[in-house]
């Protein structure tokens, strides 16, 4: 079976491809590198730890209180529906 077969139109306003390389890309189906998502996940973390200490803790108390919260949903949604799948 030939991926070229089918002929995709140029990027549009959705998704986060933004350019031709990105969309050949994905159509190639190209792997990037685990060293590739290793350097980008560290940079992004870098800049995260440049932020001010305010607002690393709004971000932390933000994240504890939704995992809180999910736990909160799925109990009160285990209590109410009934025990069939």
């Amino acid at each position: 079976m030939n991926r070229k077969q089918v002929k995709s139109d140029p990027p549009s306003g959705e998704g986060t491809i933004s350019t031709r390389t990105e969309q050949k890309q994905v159509e190639d189906r190209v792997a990037i590198g685990a060293n590739v998502v290793y350097e980008t996940i560290r940079r992004e973390g870098e800049e995260e730890l440049q932020r001010p200490a305010s607002a690393l803790a709004w971000s932390a108390l933000a994240a504890g209180l939704s995992m809180g919260f999910s736990f909160v949903a799925e109990a009160l949604l285990m209590a109410r529906l009934p025990d069939q799948p």
